[in-house]
């Protein structure tokens, strides 16, 4: 097994790597950084990666944490998975099993439906500005309007007239959900352009590269 961490030798990385194999035979890759080591596992030159989140001093290591959200999207469906399954739990617990499906039916409608009216408002503007030479005026404007018309009906009906609680607690948790994004996204916009910037490749190298990203499986030291 070979395993991707940053380098040179003897660094603390690779003490802990030491310390969290114990006996275990594997080769080492180092690498000049962080992001080298997360990419060897992705690009198949490494089976693992040793990386450090964490540390006494300054906290947390931000840049791990932006390569392993923005660079390796497998993380962040991981993290999507464990807070569904905790959500579901939680409210079936609290309210029962039926109640509890159908408010997190409600609430990811709700988001579903915004996020599909934003993404057709997002094509309109795409395509009436960066990709204005292969603008059609059917596909690009009439289409998408009358996509966000259609979904503003199930909408409307999200809210009139508003469903008994606690489903009605879903309905404004979705709103509330929706607005946590937009202000995160601000957020970063101002702080942290960069982080905002590296999501657009999470799909987009795969579209122009038509290769299959793997799992990235890592080894966090703290």
């Amino acid at each position: 097994m070979r395993i991707a961490y940053l380098g040179p030798a003897g660094t603390f990385t690779e003490d802990a790597l030491g310390e969290a194999l114990g006996g275990t035979d594997f080769e080492p890759l180092r690498t000049n950084t962080v992001f080298d080591a997360i990419n060897a596992v992705i690009e198949g030159n490494a089976d693992r990666a040793l990386a450090p989140y964490e540390n006494s001093i300054e906290g947390s290591v931000r840049g791990t944490l932006d390569i392993l959200a923005f660079e390796a999207p497998n993380v962040a469906i991981i993290v999507n998975t464990v807070i569904a399954v905790a959500l579901s739990f939680i409210m079936g617990w609290k309210w029962g099993p039926l109640n509890g499906f159908i408010m997190l039916a409600t609430a990811a409608t709700v988001v579903v439906i915004i996020v599909y009216m934003l993404v057709m408002l997002g094509s309109i503007r795409f395509y009436l500005t960066e990709k204005r030479a292969q603008f059609n005026v059917f596909l690009h404007l009439i289409f998408p309007i009358l996509g966000i018309a259609m979904f503003a009906f199930p909408l409307y009906y999200q809210y009139q007239p508003l469903p008994p609680n606690p489903i009605r607690y879903a309905a404004w948790f979705a709103l509330a959900w929706i607005a946590a994004g937009l202000v995160i996204g601000v957020v970063l916009l101002r702080l942290r352009p960069e982080a905002l910037r590296a999501a657009e490749r999470i799909y987009v190298d795969d579209e122009v590269e038509g290769a299959d990203v793997p799992d990235v499986p890592v080894v966090a030291a703290g």
